[in-house]
């Protein structure tokens, strides 16, 4: 049996004023880059069918310092 899930939607798609820029399939997981400069993360609903339990939301601050870090770690990998 074949299920349809329904289209993933950002938390902060709501705001009328944040758009989505890009979203990037991630299998299991849906990343959702916004105009406002924030990321917002969502598991597929089969991983958490809760809405509260499936969303990781950053603000613009909080994915700076992510992507910071993501590239320290990584140049530390390739030295």
């Amino acid at each position: 049996m074949v299920l349809q899930s329904e289209p993933v939607a950002p938390m902060a798609a709501r705001d009328s004023s944040v758009t989505v820029l890009h979203e990037i399939d991630l299998g299991a997981h849906h990343l959702f880059i916004m105009s406002d400069q924030s990321i917002d993360l969502l598991a597929d609903e089969e991983q958490a069918p809760y809405v509260a339990d499936n969303v990781l939301s950053l603000d613009a601050d909080e994915t700076y310092r992510l992507l910071i870090s993501l590239q320290e770690v990584f140049k530390q990998k390739t030295v």
